[in-house]
């Protein structure tokens, strides 16, 4: 006869407590891959680098959740499977999904708060967010070296520039530069 043994997984801690997963039976939930993909943003920063480039348009004095959390919960739950923003209102209280969002305390984001925020973005927000994901790219994947690139005198809109002198900034790592360019035709 088998004898079983305890195999832990320890994860990063939540708001100063110990997470930990085990095989040994308990409760059980479907949505533990979550925590899976918590580490994975925690390494890469997918969704901090997006928050960061969109702007928080809400009154201040009403806000509960951050955009950070928000994107977050969202990004969390479609990956779960629960693609509509109606999942909220039964998933906020999920014990696995406010671990995943780092959020212990309190409940996540209902439905009506998740459906003003993904309502809630203009064409240059999603200009942003396509630079994010780009930025993203380039930094886990570019080799250090020499790099060009070329620039065809168009906006982020895809529409011709006139002559003129633009700024442009260089960031590597912490290496952060901004620069002026002169464009002639």
């Amino acid at each position: 006869m088998m004898k079983g043994t305890k195999h832990f997984l320890h994860f990063k801690p939540i708001s100063g407590k110990k997470v930990i997963a085990d095989f040994n039976g308990g409760d059980v939930t479907s949505d533990a891959g979550l925590l899976f993909l918590r580490e994975l943003e925690s390494e890469l920063g997918v969704i901090q680098r997006i928050a960061d480039v969109l702007p928080d348009r809400r009154h201040q004095s009403y806000v509960q959740h951050s955009v950070r959390q928000l994107l977050t919960q969202r990004v969390f739950q479609i990956a779960a499977g629960y693609e509509d923003a109606n999942d909220c209102d039964h998933l906020k209280d999920d014990p696995v999904l406010k671990m995943a969002c780092n959020r212990l305390e309190g409940s996540l984001a209902s439905q009506p708060t998740m459906s003003r925020f993904e309502n809630g973005f203009s064409r240059t927000d999603l200009y942003r967010i396509a630079q994010a994901f780009l930025d993203t790219f380039i930094q886990t994947h570019q080799q250090p070296g020499y790099y060009e690139m070329n620039w065809d005198g168009r906006n982020s809109a895809g529409q011709q520039v006139s002559s003129g002198i633009y700024l442009y900034r260089i960031q590597a790592g912490s290496y952060v530069k901004t620069q002026k360019m002169v464009l002639m035709k």
